[in-house]
């Protein structure tokens, strides 16, 4: 997702159905801005493995003491004294403390969370800090090579005098605090560490928890090995299987420069032409074929997208994953009972919930 498509989210003028165009009322009330961790935490050091996996200190970012605020881009640094294998091996785990959710299945790359500050890594799904509450991160760092020095930002917007009776404002927040219980950003990778024999090939398992279906719409991929025979450009060939009913979304395996992205100078994700859907509680089968021939690969697969939390919600939002979709609001002087137009419903009145109850929606 480019900065332009995420600004176009929130876009500065609205044409109304008549074909006059009005500035967007939010825009006063929403302001850019960076959220980093404390600075004796950034840049966060988490020492090297020795018995066990290091961990560094819990990392907990608060959200705007005075408003709500929405991330929705993540950049990351290593320090350039980090040892190289520290680099590609340092992982990372985020939880949401408000939802008590985990926002990947265990400890991913951190190069596969964090974009850099010319190529953030954007979510599909933004992530909502209401004031104070906190986003909690922990590094892991697998290598015996050295410490990890690691510095985050996060892009966010923030919603100025989010207290104030504005009725724009106040609509736009209370659908995306609905919105936000259903949806978060997830990021998926292999049940288990992977490593692949010279020129073998090993089924890898991708699995989604009862409680969340996933719609993923990017892939990243890295490897790790000491081989120089065969085709150390590519390393590796994939075959991947519908999770749904097994079958092969290829013809033949398909190498790792052609179906991933790389986490290198320039982080670009592979985007999935048409997003991949995994069911509760569903394994997603990946056959990976080293191509090196002389030494075992590593290999570290990501991929990127939507959780839609279905387990032990309240059973009126059970429909909600297609109803909300973002939409853009202003104000509209005629023509409405509410004063608010939604572009994707045009002039029909949306009736808030108490009035729906009885019978007037």
């Amino acid at each position: 997702m480019t900065t332009k498509e995420v600004m176009r989210m929130l876009p500065a003028w609205i044409e109304a159905p008549d074909g006059q165009r009005y500035l967007n009322q939010l825009k006063r009330f929403v302001k850019g801005g960076i959220i980093v961790p404390a600075p004796n935490l950034n840049p966060v050091t988490t020492p090297a493995a020795g018995t066990d996996v290091g961990l560094s200190p819990v990392v907990t970012v608060q959200g705007m003491q005075d408003s709500a605020c929405e991330i929705y881009a993540l950049m990351g640094r290593h320090t350039p004294t980090d040892n190289a294998d520290v680099i590609r091996r340092l992982q990372v785990e985020i939880t949401d403390q408000r939802y008590l959710r985990r926002l990947m299945n265990r400890p991913v790359l951190a190069n596969h969370v964090f974009g850099t500050g010319q190529f953030p890594v954007y979510a599909y799904e933004t992530i909502m800090l209401e004031a104070q509450q906190n986003l909690v991160f922990q590094f892991s760092n697998p290598s015996a090579a050295g410490a990890s020095h690691f510095q985050f930002a996060m892009e966010h917007r923030k919603f100025i005098d989010s207290n104030v009776n504005a009725a724009f404002l106040t609509r736009w927040l209370t659908e995306n605090r609905k919105r936000k219980e259903l949806l978060y950003p997830f990021w998926l990778t292999s049940n288990s560490a992977v490593s692949i024999p010279a020129s073998g090939t090993r089924d890898v398992f991708f699995t989604t928890t009862q409680d969340i279906m996933l719609v993923l719409f990017e892939v990243w991929c890295d490897f790790i090995t000491t081989g120089v025979a065969g085709d150390t450009q590519e390393g590796l060939a994939f075959e991947f299987f519908n999770p749904k009913n097994g079958r092969p979304l290829q013809n033949r395996p398909v190498t790792l420069n052609c179906c991933a992205g790389r986490s290198q100078t320039n982080p670009i994700a592979y985007k999935l032409p048409c997003p991949l859907m995994v069911e509760p509680a569903t394994n997603m089968l990946v056959k990976m074929t080293n191509l090196i021939t002389d030494q075992p690969t590593e290999a570290f697969m990501t991929f990127f997208g939507v959780a839609y939390y279905q387990g032990n919600g309240p059973w009126q939002y059970g429909d909600q994953s297609e109803k909300l979709d973002r939409s853009v609001y202003t104000q509209v002087p005629q023509g409405n009972p509410t004063g608010w137009m939604d572009q994707r419903i045009a002039q029909q009145p949306v009736w808030p919930a108490n009035q729906q109850a009885n019978g007037q929606g």
